[in-house]
């Protein structure tokens, strides 16, 4: 399988429980391959990402309701969230 098509299954953004957020960055038009760029946030920041994803009820079994858009061949979005290891949203 192509470089290019692995790449395109990245997620665009992870942040990880130490602090780490991984994104992906494009080059110019002649560039095919993705770069990842790596920064860094503190405890309080990844709390605050937690507190916003509780508070739009991404952390709620019960009101997990995306939608149904009308195109069913548009690109997807997965959110993925996982706390203390085993919690996964």
């Amino acid at each position: 399988m192509p470089v290019e098509i692995v790449q395109g299954n990245l997620p665009e953004v992870t942040v990880t429980g130490d602090g780490r957020v991984i994104t992906q960055h494009k080059g110019g038009a002649f560039d095919r391959m993705a770069r990842l760029r790596i920064a860094r946030i503190d405890d309080d920041r990844i709390q605050e990402l937690l507190d916003q994803a509780r508070e739009i009820g991404l952390l709620d079994d019960d009101s997990r309701d995306y939608g149904s858009p009308g195109v069913t061949d548009m690109t997807d979005s997965t959110v993925t969230i996982t706390i203390d290891g085993d919690e996964t949203f």
